[in-house]
């Protein structure tokens, strides 16, 4: 009795193991260039840099996408490692932090930046981010605006997506940091 228990139990795990799906494998990305390297300036203009917002649709690990019947779906098998509004405050920090002119503080005494994700998306050949910022310095407005890029996807894998992304958002963090360089 014994053993037909053992060998009803081996066949049915044997069984569970042939069945059973392999779980999908998934690839994880960053969003933008953190290999900044320190440049040590005198003067620098300090940056209190918020947490960047976001709409709730773009603040998910999935990519979003566009398809060509301009259904939002997500990319299949790839995530973001943390949620873009994380990521794009780490890169302004490691951005200014890396800026001969500028240095990120936690002081709101000085130059504040805000940050608000509008559009993070790709589509069948485009790659789009666009970003709201506000510099404030002692709770007045100095500067509001919407920055946008856009950028060509050249191939039709998720990689190449995700490095289209990467190039805007590079294009914003250094347009955005031209700006705050203008209240020395």
């Amino acid at each position: 009795m014994r053993n037909l228990a053992i060998f009803v139990f081996s066949i049915f795990m044997a069984g569970c193991s042939i069945i059973a799906k392999p779980a999908p494998s998934i690839e994880y990305f960053m969003l933008g260039n953190n290999s900044f390297s320190k440049c040590e300036g005198k003067d620098k203009i300090l940056v209190f840099v918020e947490q960047t917002k976001v709409v709730s649709m773009f603040d998910s690990r999935s990519i979003i996408k566009i398809n060509s019947k301009g259904q939002v779906e997500t990319i299949k098998g790839v995530k973001w490692i943390t949620t873009p509004s994380d990521m794009i405050y780490k890169n302004f920090l490691a951005a200014i932090n890396s800026s001969c002119e500028l240095d990120a503080n936690f002081d709101r005494r000085n130059l504040v930046l805000k940050t608000n994700i509008i559009t993070l998306q790709t589509d069948e050949k485009e790659a789009t981010i666009s970003l709201g910022f506000t510099i404030l310095k002692d709770e007045k407005n100095l500067n509001s605006s919407i920055v946008t890029s856009k950028r060509t996807i050249d191939g039709n894998n998720p990689q190449d997506a995700i490095s289209a992304l990467n190039l805007a958002m590079d294009d914003i963090v250094s347009k955005i940091l031209n700006e705050l360089k203008e209240y020395r």
